[in-house]
């Protein structure tokens, strides 16, 4: 029954959204509809209850499993590769794109562009921010995160209007992973220009994804010791590895930006010391990982991959005699298992 709490049209809204989820490969449609929804009625349940149907999609999850395995293994858990694999996922996922939106004169959002709407000296700061914060999505550097923030903190006291320079900078932030300081920035700017639709707009999905990135059925759970798994596995990969794990695990030197590459009166401020970084974490603690759920995807397999303790028998027959086949090669029959079992583990299979 339609809750007549709600205007007509957005039960029409939602009607269009469940259609277009039943239809595959539209689920991103869908989302953004329900998305369009929750920026008019920020607490609609209909629309975040549709929004969970949604995700748990059959095809939709191995769609993002698949994808996002081509950009990170599922088995590596070091603590940089999460937000780095939500990140994926949110630009594999969203229909969002700042720097499509219209401009009645043509101009970009893109810092890098020469039609850029943004000042000399913005586009500067928001292009050095963006290597800054790839710098830390990539090689994990905390010293470089920092960096971003306060380069894009700088652009946008820096420009005429502040809303398109923190719309873009929020949309990097969430392409990252980093959806918390992606909120923050937008709620900043919705405080001070609350009807800022398009930083609205924005605000309402990077604020689910951060909300709900803990409950994305494509997305592995965190592990107790974050990067043990990835050490245990690439140890049974890699000789060289084997040999001298902690070689391996030294970070590359950070990399701050280039003061020739950004405006003349700007001075690169300070990072936090190591020192004080590392009584606040000594400080603060570390939150639990999440219980385990029974969800569409079985995830126990990465703790066989972890182990070795592969139990092909309880493969089907196909399976069992597609390994047969390469069994004599010791990297083919490893790559063809981790197939097998991540193929197995997802849990609608078996219902279908």
């Amino acid at each position: 029954m339609s809750d007549p709490s709600y205007p007509a049209y957005v039960h029409q809204m939602l009607a269009q959204a469940r259609a277009e989820m039943l239809e595959p490969g539209h689920e991103p449609d869908a989302a953004a509809l329900c998305f369009d929804v929750l920026v008019l009625f920020p607490d609609c349940r209909p629309a975040e209850d549709l929004l969970h149907e949604i995700i748990h999609q059959p095809m939709l999850i191995r769609a993002m499993r698949r994808m996002l395995s081509r950009a990170i293994e599922e088995w590596d858990d070091r603590p940089w590769r999460q937000p780095y694999r939500l990140g994926r996922a949110f630009t594999f996922f969203t229909s969002w794109d700042a720097l499509t939106l219209d401009d009645p004169d043509g101009f970009t959002l893109d810092p890098d562009d020469e039609d850029s709407v943004f000042a000399e000296d913005v586009r500067e700061l928001l292009s050095a921010g963006r290597w800054q914060l790839l710098q830390a999505s990539l090689m994990g550097q905390e010293a470089a995160a920092e960096m971003a923030w306060r380069l894009f903190q700088e652009a946008r006291q820096r420009a005429d209007d502040a809303a398109p320079t923190v719309v873009w900078a929020a949309q990097q932030y969430a392409e990252c992973g980093y959806f918390a300081e992606a909120v923050d920035l937008l709620e900043e700017l919705l405080a001070a220009q609350p009807g800022a639709a398009q930083a609205r707009r924005l605000w309402v999905e990077v604020r689910w994804w951060r909300d709900n990135q803990q409950r994305l059925p494509w997305i592995p759970p965190p592990t107790a010791e974050p990067g043990s798994r990835w050490r245990r596995v690439m140890a049974q990969r890699d000789a060289e590895f084997a040999a001298d794990p902690d070689a391996f695990d030294v970070p590359l030197p950070y990399v701050p930006p280039n003061v020739d590459e950004l405006p003349d009166d700007f001075e690169l401020p300070p990072l936090t010391p190591e020192g004080l970084k590392t009584a606040v974490s000594a400080a603060t603690p570390a939150l639990p990982p999440p219980e385990p759920e029974t969800g569409p995807v079985d995830w126990s397999y990465l703790e066989q991959l972890e182990t070795g303790d592969i139990d092909v028998a309880r493969l089907p027959a196909w399976a069992r005699r597609l390994l047969q086949e390469v069994s004599q090669d010791t990297e083919q029959y490893r790559w063809m298992t981790q197939i097998l079992l991540e193929q197995f583990s997802n849990r609608l299979d078996e219902e279908e």
